[in-house]
């Protein structure tokens, strides 16, 4: 019910310091079977990897190498508007992508520091077009990012993970 956050909206998974961790308090403060939470909280946990195997999906049927590849992560912060990476979905995702050997750029309008986010390159959002990445995550949806001209990008994998981008866009 608030206005500033859906989280009942599926995407590249979530981030904060409530949802990631308040389920546990209650799952480990019971003795009781909290078989909800815990499948919830295991699914959540697991939407990185599963964002970073849609792009590998992606990636094979387009026969890009995914150590050869460069991706462009659109959005670290855990949630839009918000200037925080606790517990962000970014982390786990660039740090999947590095791991495989990705040359990774990173856009984030509102996020001043990169230091957590080793092995990228932070680019401003003007020069997007000029990368020609291989793919590119939308991991948080930015208002910002509601003036990109994804018709500009060719021959590309897209992984949207808060299902903001239009289809025909």
């Amino acid at each position: 019910t608030t206005p500033y956050c859906d989280i009942h909206t599926p995407g590249a998974g979530v981030g904060g310091h409530c949802i990631p961790y308040y389920p546990y308090f209650l799952i480990n403060q019971f003795d009781a079977d909290a078989k909800l939470m815990q499948t919830a909280r295991e699914i959540n946990d697991s939407m990185p990897a599963f964002t970073v195997d849609k792009l590998l999906e992606g990636f094979n049927e387009t026969n890009v190498k995914l150590a050869e590849s460069t991706v462009l992560v659109l959005g670290l912060t855990y949630r839009s508007g918000v200037e925080e990476i606790r517990h962000a979905p970014s982390i786990p995702i660039v740090k999947l992508l590095v791991g495989h050997g990705v040359s990774v750029y990173v856009v984030d309008p509102i996020l001043d520091s990169f230091e957590a986010f080793d092995g990228v390159t932070p680019i401003e959002q003007s020069n997007i077009y000029e990368l020609d990445p291989d793919g590119i995550v939308l991991v948080t949806a930015h208002e910002e990012f509601n003036t990109i001209e994804w018709d500009r990008f060719e021959d590309i994998v897209i992984v949207d993970g808060r299902d903001v981008i239009e289809a025909n866009s």
